[in-house]
């Protein structure tokens, strides 16, 4: 078994996951979103398969407060072991939900009072988690120390995957329990979804992370048909947290001369190779002898990387199988993200013709005399329009929305539309 010890919980490793898992649909208790998060932030750049990471109990405690102010902070963890073994992602698909298990194994030992967990993730989930290009989210470990309920760890994620855009566009309501598991029967009414979870759990983000989130509510009518939200980062002159939307084609300069120098390739002889080749083909390479080294045993990676050289591959031609799908990946989370686009669009082209009508026929309504406005609703409640708002009354009532709503159109075809075209 390929073990990793974590022998100290760096607050400053960023957590790094695509797009799709942030916005995927399941639940967690708070304790098992800490233990995977400190997983994630452990995984290289370079990984090409998932190791067993070893957490010991005592540095959960002391990193997270909401651990350490609980004496039994250790049957908590012991707890949470066991609800992430049964942990499983949905991915919103055209044809349905794409699922996937999170973890491959997970264990906790005692360990004769040193108790640590054992933990590592699913292969399904390589995809999402390594060697990460195109759309991903990369936030620090430390903005998740203080959160305390599901929806703060889940929301936080998802924002943060749209801080390069600065909103997420229009979140239907529909789309918003679907990312926080929420079942319809909870929270019935929007205005609770609102008051009781989105606003407590937007200023606990707002207060203890790096990013800010505003709300702005989307109605269609009186109705709340969603929410926009708009995120910005606390300190957008600095590195943390900085997210890209674009490809991260090539790594830094001066960590793949280090990544090469532990294979035997001296700085000079690798600025020669990137002169030649460039940091795009060097790291690609680098990445496909590490994965060949799984399946055959090599003697020496730098002859054996120096052996692939001379037979001048063409880059697509040394992309491992994981890569590959990576690449698929990519392309169908910038389809997927091109007809949201579309559809926010869409929807808000919508959003604002209606806004255009209502106040085209409100604007009407108050140039008419009382007289003639009292024939108008007599005209609307006599028409095929209000025959089924009536509800066995003689006349409908004009203070209900739905009403108000149809009589508006009512007036805009019947009056407007006419009026404009004559």
């Amino acid at each position: 078994m390929n073990l990793m010890e974590i022998t100290k919980i760096d607050w400053k490793k960023s957590i790094v996951r695509s797009n799709d898992y942030s916005s995927a649909t399941y639940s967690l208790s708070p304790d098992a979103h800490r233990i995977i998060s400190v997983a994630i932030s452990a995984i290289a750049q370079n990984d090409l398969s998932f190791t067993t990471y070893r957490i010991y109990a005592k540095d959960l405690v002391n990193f997270f407060p909401a651990l350490h102010s609980d004496k039994n902070a250790i049957a908590r963890i012991d707890k949470a072991t066991d609800s992430l073994m049964w942990a499983y992602i949905k991915i919103k698909q055209k044809n349905g939900w794409l699922k996937r298990n999170l973890l491959h194994s997970c264990q906790f030992n005692k360990n004769e009072g040193h108790p640590y967990v054992d933990i590592k993730l699913g292969n399904d989930m390589m995809p999402y988690l390594l060697n990460v290009n195109g759309y991903f989210s990369a936030p620090k470990l430390e903005n998740i120390r203080l959160f305390k309920k599901d929806q703060h760890f889940k929301l936080h994620a998802y924002f943060y995957s749209f801080l390069y855009r600065q909103s997420t566009g229009m979140v239907t309501i529909e789309n918003l329990r679907n990312i926080l598991d929420i079942d319809k029967k909870q929270y019935k009414l929007v205005g609770h979804l609102k008051s009781r979870l989105l606003i407590p759990s937007v200023k606990v983000i707002n207060d203890v992370t790096d990013i800010n989130i505003s709300i702005k509510e989307v109605k269609h009518g009186r109705k709340i048909a969603g929410f926009i939200f708009n995120i910005s980062n606390k300190n957008p002159g600095g590195n943390n947290n900085k997210i890209s939307n674009k490809p991260n084609n090539a790594a830094p300069e001066d960590s793949l001369s280090q990544e090469y120098l532990k294979l035997g390739v001296p700085e000079i002889d690798y600025k020669t190779l990137s002169k030649k080749h460039g940091g795009t083909y060097l790291e690609q390479l680098l990445i496909y002898v590490k994965y060949k080294q799984w399946q055959i045993k090599i003697v020496s990676l730098k002859n054996y990387l120096f052996g692939i050289l001379k037979k001048k591959p063409a880059l697509d031609e040394l992309l491992t199988p994981n890569c590959i799908i990576k690449e698929q990946n990519k392309k169908r989370q910038l389809q997927a993200s091109k007809n949201t686009e579309e559809v926010n669009t869409q929807q808000q082209n919508e959003i604002e013709q209606s806004q255009k009508v209502n106040i085209q026929v409100e604007n009407y309504l108050l140039q008419q005399t009382s007289d003639d406005l009292w024939l108008i609703k007599k005209e609307f409640n006599n028409s095929l329009f209000a025959g089924w708002l009536k509800f066995g009354q003689e006349s409908v009532d004009f203070e209900k929305p739905i009403v108000k709503a149809t009589f508006y159109h009512f007036v805009h075809i019947k009056y407007l539309s006419t009026k404009s075209k004559g």
